[in-house]
């Protein structure tokens, strides 16, 4: 790509300032050239390097201002005393901290400790002639301090990490687990309200147990905007640190068997005929499910304020304590909620803060510190809601691994969050506002994609002592015996995307990678990253370094002849699918469906992109059966003849599972659309909801036939045949 950029004069810009523009941006990580999927080399504009910088908080407008900014980048590297952060893998080996000029031989430095212990520390000259303080060797893993000799030093955190992620300890001995993935919102049940719950979470869990399932995989459970019900895809949420309140079981809330008043409306006629209606639809209705149950838990919380808050009881009391561990975060994004319900309540185009009065964009502001007096009811409400999904996701990890799950609940982490949502409102410097994440052109998608999602901006992360990072981890690990990283890459580098153009930005791998496993260790939460598209080498052999399991769906395990892989080549350090919510099912697949939908959607670029694909799905079904009959599993009665392939039945569905239990892979998860044989995916990317109903579709069995299905008890009952280790300990016993 040429870059055909002209001065205010209209006049080309210096090769001089070209350069500085370039090397500015390369300083902070923000590629000035890159190579798609199909190696082509792209070079960045120089105005999109200036708009990321922008973003990035770097002033770079003009020439003037990038000069400076390269003149200010370095004088801080020259005179900073310590590092924000400094993240170092245990082990025996001391680490020295480089310091300021100037700084006095001999001063006193100070380590603290996670746990407390405090030891001095002196600084001394290196060789270099560089002041420098060692810090010791064999330092436990964990978050630890280092204070500067004076107040104007200031401090860093030390984070000493362990090498790898946590495994199970079975896995290691040998075992191999399987576990059935579904949106929960996909559940349907004889008493949930329209859409699938914590409570029916807590069914399937026990009942797949019984069918010697070792984990439930989630789609992320983050919070979404309850003012806009509509807008439903967990990969676009407000908070990745809260929970999405329309998870919750109303009639499980402990309030719900307190007061009359929300009985007598659950209990009446015209109720139970609307709580019919939701559960009867194929699709979610959200609108209809938010206001059923807004309407039951606006009523709870009045009850609880009056019968508990009031009087201060032993129940008020561990709503308190709730608040009190939820900190800033939680009171934050409920004053964030509330705002946003009152604001759009009389300007319904309201969509996300950006869109809020001036005085409200500040979280710390005048206005937004008024409303929270005025308003402390509706913060509060926002607040207990948050509660009572934490307590009825808690009670469903509890369910799954007394029910002899060994991992138990397996969550999903979103790459990012939505531009309009609580977290940017709260922390709109963590995140590169303008600025959106996606992925250019690759096999996935024709036509590239833009999530619209600002991402993390690496400056801010590194000088929050990638706090930010931290938090969401920990709120995602909790409840959890696994978690999945969607679009792992970006631990490593984020494609970003402006109206003037896209490149990669890099991000602090190591160290993001090093506290990721110091978290799941303290979780006991194995990781398990999400490797698809156009993904480095060097992020691949971060993940095997460091335990993360490779996110492997079938329909991509090939070989350079096209063929399928066979089971014993692919890796251990893996979780082995079928396909992903973003794929066709497995009757989509071997039907075409997808394909045809993707021409009705029109997102082929061009009729021969859309020829060639038809082509390679005939060529695809073959060499799946083909894989099939080499193992010797093709079903009683069938061929690999391309001329009378067979239908996609049960036995067919059983095999092509089979095949995947045979692999090696620590982890094998089974889609639950593909066990009833769903033809439409959950998600088409690069649609929205006006042309394709994404994340609403319902399974086509309801949670507590599931376990009792045919097709399911015959996949389960092929997979514990194949699965070492299928079932937890106390289930093998019995």
């Amino acid at each position: 790509m040429t870059d055909t950029a002209t001065d205010a004069e209209g006049a080309r810009p210096s090769m001089d300032d070209r350069a500085a523009l370039q090397n500015l941006a390369q300083q902070l990580g923000l590629a000035v050239r890159w190579h798609d999927f199909y190696g082509h080399e792209r070079e960045v504009p120089d105005d999109a390097l200036r708009s990321a910088l922008h973003a990035m908080g770097v002033p770079a407008a003009d020439d003037g201002q990038v000069h400076a900014a390269l003149a200010a980048h370095a004088a801080a590297g020259f005179q900073q005393t310590l590092p924000p952060v400094i993240v170092l893998g245990e082990g025996p080996d001391a680490y020295g901290v480089g310091l300021a000029p100037g700084t006095q031989d001999g001063s006193l430095w100070h380590l603290t400790l996670e746990g407390g212990l405090r030891q001095p520390l002196y600084s001394h000259q290196g060789g270099n002639g560089r002041q420098y303080v060692v810090l010791p060797g064999g330092m436990p893993t964990g978050y630890h301090r280092l204070d500067g000799a004076t107040e104007r030093d200031g401090y860093t955190t030390v984070i000493v990490t362990p090498r790898r992620c946590w495994t199970a300890p079975a896995l290691q001995a040998g075992a191999r687990w399987w576990g059935p993935c579904v949106q929960l919102y996909a559940l349907r049940s004889a008493r949930n309200w329209g859409m699938g719950d914590f409570t029916d979470l807590r069914g399937l869990a026990a009942g797949m147990a019984g069918l010697g399932a070792s984990f439930v995989g989630l789609n992320p459970l983050h919070a979404l905007f309850p003012d806009r019900p509509e807008a439903a895809s967990p990969y676009s949420p407000s908070s990745r640190n809260m929970l999405h309140p329309l998870y919750l079981d109303v009639e499980a809330v402990p309030e719900f068997q307190e007061c009359a008043e929300a009985q007598r409306l659950v209990a009446a006629d015209d109720f139970q005929r609307r709580l019919a209606q939701l559960r009867a639809t194929e699709l979610v209705d959200y609108a209809g499910v938010a206001q059923a149950k807004y309407a039951v838990l606006e009523l709870l919380w009045a009850h609880f304020r009056e019968q508990h808050l009031a009087p201060a009881s032993a129940h008020a009391a561990r709503f308190q304590a709730f608040l009190h561990r939820g900190g800033e975060a939680l009171r934050a994004h409920a004053l964030f909620e509330a705002l946003q319900e009152h604001l759009c309540a009389a300007d319904p185009s309201i969509w996300g803060w950006p869109a809020w009065p001036e005085a409200y964009r500040s979280p710390r502001g005048e206005a937004v510190t008024a409303f929270a007096c005025a308003y402390e009811p509706r913060v509060g409400f926002r607040a207990w809601l948050q509660w009572q999904a934490e307590l009825q996701l808690q009670a469903a990890q509890s369910q799954a691994r007394a029910a002899g799950m060994a991992l138990g609940l397996y969550r999903d982490l979103a790459v990012g969050v939505n531009e309009g949502g609580s977290e940017t409102w709260t922390e709109p410097d963590v995140y590169a506002l303008g600025m959106h994440v996606g992925a250019p052109p690759d096999p996935l998608n024709a036509l590239g994609q833009n999530w619209g999602l600002p991402p993390f901006n690496p400056r801010r992360l590194l000088a929050g002592r990638y706090q930010p990072f931290i938090d969401t981890l920990r709120a995602n690990m909790r409840h959890a015996g696994a978690l999945r990283l969607d679009h792992v890459m970006g631990l490593m580098r984020l494609f970003w995307i402006s109206p003037t153009g896209a490149s990669y930005v890099a991000y602090p791998l190591e160290d993001l990678l090093g506290i990721l496993a110091l978290e799941s260790h303290r979780h006991q939460c194995m990781v398990i990253g999400e490797d698809l598209g156009n993904v480095a080498p060097r992020m691949r052999e971060a993940m095997h370094e460091h335990a993360l399991l490779s996110y492997r769906p079938l329909f991509f395990e090939r070989t350079h002849g096209g063929g399928f892989r066979s089971p014993h080549d692919w890796p251990e350090q893996a979780l082995a699918v079928v396909s992903t919510h973003d794929l066709p099912t497995l009757q989509g697949f071997w039907s075409g469906e997808d394909l045809e939908l993707q021409a009705r959607l029109q997102l082929y670029p061009d009729e021969h992109m859309r020829h060639q694909a038809v082509l390679d799905r005939v060529q695809d079904r073959v060499q799946l059966l083909i894989a099939l009959e080499r193992e010797g599993l093709l079903p009683p009665g069938a061929t690999a003849d391309p001329s009378s392939l067979p239908e996609c039945t049960t036995a067919l569905v059983d095999a092509v599972h089979v095949y995947l239990a045979r692999t090696p892979a620590l982890l094998m998860g089974v889609q639950l659309e593909d066990v009833t044989q769903q033809r439409l995916q959950v998600n088409v990317p690069g649609t929205s909801e006006a042309v394709f109903p994404n994340w609403r579709r319902k399974l086509a069995v309801a949670v507590e036939a599931l376990v009792e299905e045919p097709r399911m008890l015959s996949l389960a009952t092929a997979l514990r045949a194949q699965r070492r280790g299928a079932a937890a300990p106390e289930l093998a016993a019995a």
